[in-house]
């Protein structure tokens, strides 16, 4: 899974630039580390100031800046609709954007998130990653690339819970998945070498940007969850010696003094690889269960798939394979249950219709099997076999 996160530094005078859109006043609320400022209502901006302060807590927990002796508050300005938006941006870019957006001036006073009222999920998405650049670059004016563009893309799934106004987080596996997936299907697909990675600047990354996102996605993974301490402690070394104020080229160069310097990157880059391959995804765990069926383990492999259903709970395969191993094992009501729900989530129809109408003769129930296996469409690459079985049933 590819994710860009698109944050945009303003090399002009930030003057020069209209502050709001053609006729709109803003409504603005204080919270204890942002401005906001909205079109619409105070409840609006009191909403968005809990997401967000949630998010800067979320986003300590791991970095742990202190606070900035300035005060300024974060600033945020929240229009009503997509169209205002577009008019607020602009002046500033000609590009359109489908979500939240954070305008780095360089000047503190006038960096803002800028989004619109939506509860679409794509617009959620953007406001976590882009409230991260704002939080970072608050703090660090000139980040390394793999920080800013990793982190961000590793915690993009995050999520607000209103009840107890704290962020959710648990890493999905998709993106390992399709790591795994193209590792297996093309010998020439490779993860970029970490001594790239973590040199890497907006200028080079035009020629790495394929593999990237990925890549960074791996390296935040490995130091989170699976590192031991003297590469996990790549991550934090790397944020103890940035410089608040320093160019992106001098925090870089200190970094490769006091951290890169003794990285074994060969080491490092095994390690990483050997973690994608043995992430725990549907992939790896629907090739596990296949395997164990083909051996006759089907008790083994059942207790393969429900964890399937347990990480990807609307996936077609895990309910198919549970139906099957259900069916192997002579249980074949619980069988036509998982059919059913792999239907729910997407299994082509006819293959369900075929599996179910098989668990219902296994039971005796014959006429409920034919009745089943008559749905089973001409069009289907499943005819043919439905008709065998209707010839031997009646």
């Amino acid at each position: 899974m590819r994710t860009v996160i698109i944050t945009l530094t303003i090399v002009f005078a930030a003057f020069l630039l209209p502050a709001q859109s053609p006729g709109s006043e803003f409504i603005e609320y204080t919270s204890e580390h942002f401005l906001i400022r909205v079109e619409s209502n105070i409840t609006t901006a009191r909403n968005i100031s809990l997401q967000l302060e949630a998010m800067y807590t979320f986003f300590n927990q791991y970095f742990r800046f202190p606070e900035k002796s300035s005060g300024l508050p974060l600033k945020v300005t929240i229009l009503n609709s997509k169209p205002e938006f577009d008019a607020y941006l602009r002046p500033i870019i000609q590009r359109q954007y489908n979500g939240y957006v954070y305008l780095h001036y360089g000047v503190e006073s006038r960096n803002e998130l800028v989004g619109f009222v939506s509860n679409l999920q794509e617009v959620t998405v953007s406001l976590v990653q882009q409230a991260f650049q704002q939080y970072l670059k608050h703090h660090i004016k000139n980040p390394p690339l793999w920080i800013s563009e990793g982190f961000g893309g590793y915690i993009r799934d995050a999520q607000f819970d209103a009840q107890t106004q704290q962020i959710n987080f648990v890493e999905k596996s998709e993106t390992a998945e399709s790591i795994q997936i193209s590792l297996d299907e093309n010998v020439n697909y490779s993860l970029l070498p970490m001594n790239t990675v973590l040199s890497m600047t907006r200028e080079s990354l035009a020629a790495n940007n394929t593999s990237f996102y990925t890549t960074i996605w791996a390296l935040f993974s490995y130091l989170l969850n699976d590192a031991p301490p003297h590469h996990s402690r790549i991550l934090w070394d790397s944020i103890a010696y940035l410089s608040s104020s320093a160019s992106a080229a001098d925090n870089l160069n200190k970094l490769g003094e006091r951290v890169y310097s003794w990285i074994d990157y060969s080491s490092l880059d095994r390690n990483i690889l050997a973690y994608v391959q043995n992430y725990e995804t549907p992939y790896t765990l629907l090739g596990k269960g296949q395997s164990l069926m083909q051996e006759n383990k089907y008790a083994e492999a059942e207790e393969i798939f429900k964890r399937v259903t347990e990480i990807q709970p609307s996936g077609v395969g895990g309910y198919y394979y549970l139906g099957y191993a259900n069916y192997h094992q002579g249980k074949y009501d619980s069988a036509i249950v998982f059919y059913e729900q792999a239907q729910t989530y997407g299994l082509d129809a006819n293959l369900g219709n075929l599996a179910i109408a098989l668990a219902y003769h296994s039971m005796g129930d014959t006429d409920r099997a034919i009745d089943v296996i008559n749905l089973v469409e001409p069009s289907s690459k499943h005819y043919a076999r439905s008709q065998e079985l209707l010839r031997e049933w009646n």
